[in-house]
């Protein structure tokens, strides 16, 4: 420091003080100068310095991640090059053993998608095209055509003595109250077991063949699906509807209904075990699902969409409605890792009370390895509203497993909620559980992992055809077939139906069952049932103007 009254440099050296008195008083000022420029250089000299190691540091990052994007450009140069070499030769050269399996396989399905084709020409009888309201009611599928060894009669249980669905109002919006003869226990019995224990065998796909499924060359291979439709697997969402929200609508304090809403929603994951490691079949433009409870609630959905995939479901029970409007986004990383992303929120009416939330992020990993390897896992955050001012934040990390937490509040009052979304969920503290799932009793790999209630989404009881439109999910051949374990009819049957499909005319397809509607909670528009399916079940379709979807397999 300087001092200058008296004219001296104090220098601080270790604990001790020294002073400098220039002997000329004209050197004071030099001195000073002098010390000042020296401090500001050796400040310069610390910045620069660490301003070199910085940019060195950035340079040594940029190198890494420039060698890791060569490798990747490498990588999918060689995949690109076998991938044209496997599509133009029947027989692949390479020699490495690896590469030469995967391309096997890709030519394997490229030669089971020529034999389908074939298939198709000879059980088809030639397009039908859709009937009008005037003509007679469409015709149901033959199964002894398609399914010549196996009788339905056999596998599922008697028919309802008396089905006589009563009609809906016209909108979600009011609380509803079924009668109980139409979904009552005694009057309705779905079984709990696939019709045969089969599963078909898993096999890796390498990059060639993801590659070509990816640009369409090739379809998926049939062993990668479970014996369900989208419309159904959406239907499983409502797997512990009856019990759980029975409890919420007998609950006064508004943070105790809030916990069985959320409940509720979190149970809609359950079925997604890790047993379960297979894709549901794509629902077909204007296909639909039905499905009637023994706890009181009934179930319709429609396809209403095909690019992009949209599915519109709703469900009515007592004293509440459900519906939701089901589109994804999906992104892959790598051909390893794919996101289905959730769009549109679901609602619940429950009594006079209006609830909103939103679904969380489904991540799928390992995909290019066999379906046992797959990991599926949530991530994200569902948030849940209602119109009375209580609100839930449940809370999902990939990184725990399934094990999630969350809180409820509602002026200051709080409640905490632990659990594991496949198992069940609790109020921190509390041993009563909000819900919880029940262990399978049977081998579940060789029934595809599905719970009693995925087994019973697909049951077809004797007679029941003909009170089903001719888009119902049951009646779609290839999940039948692959049901009852024969994987090469089941492809050959997907394939005629895409190709059916495909020769439609899908931009002036007017959906039958919903409407397009602004939601006034969310200000999301929504398809919203119209209210007409279960007054139409009634006249058994005959008025209605329901697509053929399945006309290829048809008397």
């Amino acid at each position: 420091m300087s001092d200058d009254e008296r004219k001296r440099m104090i220098i601080a050296c270790g604990t001790d003080l020294r002073q400098i008195i220039p002997a000329i008083d004209n050197e004071y000022g030099l001195l000073k100068e002098s010390l000042h420029k020296h401090r500001l250089y050796r400040q310069f000299m610390i910045k620069r310095t660490k301003g070199i190691e910085q940019i060195a540091q950035i340079h040594e990052k940029t190198k890494i991640i420039g060698e890791e994007i060569d490798n990747i450009r490498l990588d999918l140069g060689k995949i690109i090059k076998y991938l044209r070499r496997d599509l133009k030769a029947r027989e692949p050269p390479s020699s490495d053993e690896a590469i030469t399996s995967n391309a096997r396989n890709a030519l394997s399905e490229v030669e089971d998608r020529k034999n389908a084709k074939r298939l198709k020409m000879q059980i088809d009888d030639g397009q039908t095209k859709r009937k009008s309201p005037k003509q007679e009611p469409p015709r149901l599928i033959s199964y002894e055509k398609v399914m010549p060894k196996i009788s339905m009669e056999e596998v599922t249980p008697p028919p309802p003595s008396s089905p006589a669905p009563s009609s809906p109002p016209s909108s979600p919006s009011p609380p509803l109250s079924l009668p109980s003869e139409n979904v009552s226990a005694k009057t309705l019995k779905r079984r709990d077991r696939l019709p045969k224990a089969f599963a078909t065998a898993s096999e890796q796909l390498g990059y060639s063949a993801l590659l070509a499924i990816a640009c369409k060359k090739i379809p998926i291979p049939i062993n990668f699906f479970e014996p369900l439709s989208i419309l159904q697997v959406i239907c499983e969402e409502l797997s512990q509807a009856g019990p759980i929200l029975s409890k919420a609508l007998e609950s006064k304090d508004p943070l105790d209904r809030m916990a069985y809403v959320a409940a509720f929603a979190i149970s809609g994951y359950s079925g997604m075990s890790t047993a379960r490691r297979r894709k549901p079949f794509n629902s077909l433009l204007g296909e639909t699902f039905e499905y009637s409870s023994a706890d009181g609630w009934r179930y319709h959905s429609e396809q209403v969409s095909h690019h992009p995939p949209i599915s519109a479901a709703h469900a009515e029970g007592r004293g509440w409605s459900w519906w939701q409007t089901f589109s994804l986004t999906t992104k892959k990383y790598l051909a390893r890792t794919i996101e289905n992303i959730p769009e549109l929120p679901v609602r619940l009416k429950l009594a006079c009370e209006d609830y909103t939330w939103n679904k969380v992020k489904v991540v799928l990993e390992n995909i290019a390895q066999t379906p046992e390897k797959w990991r599926l896992k949530l991530d994200g955050t569902m948030v849940i509203q209602c119109s009375n001012g209580t609100s839930s934040e449940i809370f999902f990390d990939r990184t725990k497993g399934t094990a999630i937490s969350g809180i409820i509040s509602k002026n200051n009052k709080t409640i905490k909620l632990v659990g594991f979304w496949d198992k069940y969920l609790q109020k921190d503290g509390d041993g009563k559980f909000l819900f919880e799932t029940v262990p399978l009793d049977y081998d579940g790999d060789n029934c595809y992992g599905f719970s009693k209630f995925a087994c019973s989404l697909n049951d077809l009881a004797t007679g029941e055809a003909q009170t089903l439109p001719p888009t119902d999910s049951r009646l779609r051949p290839d999940i039948r077939f692959l049901e009852f374990g024969e994987p090469i009819k089941a492809s050959a049957a997907k394939f005629a139906l895409e190709e059916q499909q495909r020769t439609r005319d899908k931009s002036t397809y007017e959906p039958v069952w919903f409407h397009k509607k602004e939601d006034l909670m969310t200000h999301n528009f929504l398809w919203i049932s119209n209210g007409k399916y279960w007054r139409e079940r009634e006249n058994n379709f005959r008025n209605s103007n329901s697509p053929e979807l399945f006309s290829t397999f048809s008397n």
